[in-house]
Formats: C-alpha cells, structure tokens, sequence
C-alpha cells in the first residue's frame, strides 16, 4: 500500500500489474479533506477489490469505528469492492443489514440537485 500523502491530491490503488494502462485504469483513493481517515488502501487478489486501511480514530486507544475517503477514476457499470480491513469494533450494525452512505458527484451533476439529494445508501 501507500501512505497517504496529501501535498499530492491522494493515493492511487497499487498492487495492480500490467504498466502505465492498468495505473490509468486504477481507481484513485483520497482522504485529503478535513476528518478523511483512509492511510493506504492495497489491491487484493480478487479482481477489483480493494483493501483499505484506515487510521485509528481521533482520542481512542486504536479504535476503528467510521470511514470518510473518497475514489476518483471509477468506469460507469463497473463494480468495486471495498474490504476495510481494520476495523476494530467487534459487532457491527453492518451485520444487520445497515450499508453504506455513498455520495456521487456524477449523479449531482445529472441530477442538478441539492448536495444532500446525493447520499445514497450504496454496497451490497
């Protein structure tokens, strides 16, 4: 994985092969705004999935519980796969059915709406 680095916008996904056309076709993660949370994310062996890594919450001893990142470079009707892989709460209301929120600035620009028209409830 790589470290995030804000000087330059974000992080690009790593661990893909294939050369300059598979880094053009990575998504690019970001967490450079203000409460971003995501330190590196690695792609995983399963196609399009990634494992993200996030830093540990503000005022806690480690702790995990919420994510804020963006994804940049995303292909219409493609699918990815976000594998948070250290969260640290040991229940989960994702467990129950609960998704995430996912906000698309796509979708505001089709849509010319209001900012909060555009969180959704998004995953699988």
């Amino acid at each position: 994985g790589e470290e995030a680095d804000c000087s330059g916008g974000g992080l690009e996904s790593t661990g893909s092969s294939g050369g300059t056309n598979a880094l053009k076709q990575a998504l690019q993660f970001s967490s450079c705004f203000e409460s971003g949370n995501l330190r590196y994310v690695a792609l995983a062996t399963q196609e399009n999935e990634y494992h993200c890594v996030l830093s540990s919450d503000t005022n806690s001893k480690g702790h995990v519980q919420w994510y804020y990142f963006g994804v940049r470079n995303t292909r219409k009707h493609a699918t990815a796969r976000f594998k948070i892989v250290n969260f640290s709460k040991a229940a989960s209301l994702y467990e129950h059915g609960m998704r995430p929120i996912v906000y698309s600035t796509a979708a505001h620009k089709a849509k010319n709406g209001r900012p909060l028209d555009n969180w959704v409830p998004g995953g699988d």
